[in-house]
């Protein structure tokens, strides 16, 4: 059984973040909006939780990555 569909809301850190979740909904074929509350900038994306995970945890996060690897002791 999956999810039921339904517009969810990505709150977006930055413009760039918001710009490449609506790229990636378009990529997909997912109806995307673009919105603001308050100084929030919001990405409404028509889909699962899945996808919405996907949107948030994925492509709106801005956080570098690590210069190097290092093993943990």
């Amino acid at each position: 059984m999956t999810a039921p569909t339904r517009e969810r809301i990505i709150v977006c850190a930055t413009p760039t973040a918001l710009d490449r979740v609506v790229a990636h909904a378009m990529r997909h074929l997912r109806p995307v909006r673009r919105g603001v509350m308050g100084d929030a900038r919001l990405a409404l994306v028509t889909a699962d939780s899945d996808f919405a995970w996907v949107c948030r945890e994925v492509v709106a996060d801005e956080t570098a990555a690590p210069a190097r690897f290092e093993v943990a002791p």
